[in-house]
């Protein structure tokens, strides 16, 4: 058996499966409402509540109920489109203008082509104008979209790889858990001081030194003295990714057994 075309009657069922859509969707609209203020009133409660919890007056409460009793008679609600819609200012003169501006220039937009008709021709036509004429020409298929105009990329998607950073809450840390240890230089009446400093976030306490020259054997100095002075024993240590002295606090903790 060989089907050429589609059953005559499969055109009516599509049309009356879909004005049923269309109802469903309506339904949906507006029965929630209408059923919570029925059950709100038997129950007796305030009007002014009743307002309040269904967010509908008195009047649009009865709109709804009789949309919904059309709607089980079969009338669909009237559309909101006005009755009288805004009508094109332009016609086959303006589109023939734009048109041939467009074909000689592929990648002018609204604004420019706006510009050449009023400057070279005279022809006095806003860009939102020249925009519904190029759309117009798109839809016909006798215009494609210009090469260099704005395209809307797709964020790249990362899975089982490329993962972010996921850091510890400082609330949940430890004593001496990432201790955090910086530098930096000070200069008073002409003599250059270096300051290293090393604070626990969690006590808020601090252990700094001073020292002439801020070389690795100083780092390793002043990490080797936080390490017998301070209160607590130190978990982890947080440095500058950016220092200069990273690799000599690599090599102290390295020694002492503190990850980095």
């Amino acid at each position: 058996m060989r089907i050429i075309s589609s059953h005559c009657k499969h055109n009516k069922l599509f049309s009356s499966l879909r004005t049923q859509e269309r109802f469903n969707i309506y339904r949906l609209k507006y029965q929630e409402k209408v059923l919570l203020r029925e059950k709100l009133h038997k129950e007796k409660v305030s009007l002014k509540l009743i307002h309040e919890t269904t967010g509908i007056s008195r009047a649009t409460y009865y709109r709804h109920k009789h949309i919904l009793n059309n709607l089980d008679k079969g009338i669909a609600p009237p559309s909101k489109r006005p009755r009288t819609v805004r009508k094109p200012r332009w016609g086959y003169n303006e589109k023939q203008w734009v048109y041939r501006l467009r074909k000689e220039n592929p990648t002018y937009g609204k604004q420019k082509i706006a510009v050449i008709l009023k400057r070279d021709y005279g022809i006095h036509m806003s860009d939102s104008t020249v925009g519904r004429i190029l759309a117009y020409l798109k839809e016909q298929g006798k215009i494609e979209r210009s090469l260099s105009a704005f395209r809307i990329t797709k964020k790249r998607r990362f899975k089982g790889h490329a993962q972010s950073w996921s850091y510890k809450d400082y609330k949940s840390m430890e004593l001496g858990e990432r201790v955090q240890i910086d530098h930096m230089t000070v200069t008073k009446n002409g003599i250059c001081f270096k300051h290293f400093q090393a604070w626990d976030r969690l006590s808020k306490h601090m252990v700094a030194e001073v020292y002439t020259k801020a070389t690795s054997a100083s780092a390793k100095r002043f990490l080797m003295d936080c390490v017998r002075n301070v209160p607590y024993k130190i978990l982890s240590i947080q440095v500058d990714g950016g220092s200069e002295f990273m690799a000599d606090f690599e090599e102290g903790c390295a020694e002492l057994k503190i990850p980095l």
